[in-house]
């Protein structure tokens, strides 16, 4: 019985692995994705991605929210560009569209956009579509 105690306590000690990111592809070359990490960025340049932009606001509410320099760093070293466009969760404005529809256009693609699940982003490139700044099928 002790032994069975000491197996359940030295489960609650292993850390939690972080599962992997969820990378969707909204078109050849613009991809979204939830909150990735430093150790992340190796994997999307295995990938080809040549540019990354972040809507996530630091400390957005997690204290192990990795901040846009982590990553900004971490893309430096892969030779990937970074650009960081923060936006609220719920909220979007025509401002934050037309902005982030520059990065579309202007980065070097593949491209992948995050935050915290990635639906901000995508609900982002949505308005810059809807509001006729990009032409997601066009950006190449």
């Amino acid at each position: 019985m002790q032994n069975i105690r000491y197996l359940c306590i030295l489960m609650t000690i292993i850390p939690y692995e972080r599962r992997s990111m969820q990378l969707y592809w909204l078109s050849d070359t613009i991809g979204v994705s939830d909150q990735i990490s430093p150790g992340d960025v190796l994997e999307l340049s295995s990938l080809g991605v040549k540019s990354i932009i972040c809507n996530r606001p630091d400390r957005e509410s997690e204290s192990d929210q990795p901040d846009a320099d982590s990553i900004r760093q971490a893309s430096k070293k892969m030779g990937i560009e970074f650009a960081f466009h923060p936006v609220e969760s719920n909220f979007q404005t025509e401002h934050d569209a037309s902005q982030m529809a520059k990065h579309l256009c202007e980065l070097p693609k593949p491209i992948v956009a995050y935050c915290r699940s990635g639906g901000r982003s995508t609900a982002l490139i949505g308005l810059a579509e809807q509001l006729q700044f990009i032409n997601l099928q066009e950006l190449e």
